[in-house]
């Protein structure tokens, strides 16, 4: 098979992780097959208004136009996109898209304050799940709520569990990193996060627990958080 994978996220944490994995894994795991990486290489203008809504119409083109002249060029058997949303409008060949949740739909009032916003994001990742052949994503909980936001496509919903990197092991280390017994947490202090809720459980121990263990948060402000 050829088959195109969409790198546009591929500098994101989370997801550019799971993309480089991803294509790591298949071209070691089915070496006979040709894989196409396709980026569109437009920086995104977080700076003004002007300059996001540029990228966007810059990507918008990309993505329904140079994309899909791309794919028939190239008789791509499968595309997969990985990144939520960005499914081109029409596509010569079946497209399998990862939705890793929808977060920012069922926490709205963190991260889609705005109407104009949520309409948006409701409208692209609507639009891609419809469009797209097979929809994958990262756990039972995710397909539930894609479910409970997307009823129609649940048919077509897979539910692949994330990986782990085989030298995680040798990464771990035996010397502690502080001289004391703590909890750790990672991911920092995003909405989704949930780390008030673990603060207030962590506060609602006994004395004796919180007296010999702290409570360590580890990653980067969000948000001004």
């Amino acid at each position: 098979m050829k088959i195109a994978m969409d790198l546009r996220s591929i500098s994101r944490s989370g997801i550019g992780r799971y993309t480089r994995r991803l294509l790591q894994g298949l071209q070691h795991s089915y070496p006979k097959d040709e894989f196409i990486a396709l980026e569109d290489g437009v920086s995104i203008q977080w700076d003004s208004f002007l300059g996001r809504a540029q990228s966007g119409v810059q990507r918008l083109w990309w993505e329904n136009v140079t994309l899909p002249r791309r794919i028939r060029a190239e008789t791509v058997d499968v595309l997969h996109n990985p990144r939520n949303y960005g499914v081109p409008l029409y596509c010569s060949c079946p497209v399998v898209l990862t939705l890793h949740d929808v977060i920012p739909l069922s926490l709205s009032e963190d991260y889609l304050t705005k109407w104009g916003t949520r309409s948006l994001y409701s409208a692209l990742v609507g639009h891609a799940v419809h469009n797209a052949q097979r929809i994958i994503t990262d756990s039972l909980y995710s397909a539930d709520q894609i479910g409970r936001y997307f009823p129609g496509v649940l048919s077509k919903v897979e539910v692949i569990l994330l990986g782990v990197d085989s030298p995680v092991e040798s990464a771990v280390t035996t010397k502690p990193v502080y001289d004391f017994p703590y909890v750790l947490t990672i991911g920092g202090s995003e909405a989704r996060k949930n780390v008030r809720r673990l603060i207030r459980a962590f506060l609602s121990m006994s004395s004796g627990i919180r007296g010999r263990h702290r409570l360590v948060v580890v990653g980067s402000t969000w948000r001004g958080y």
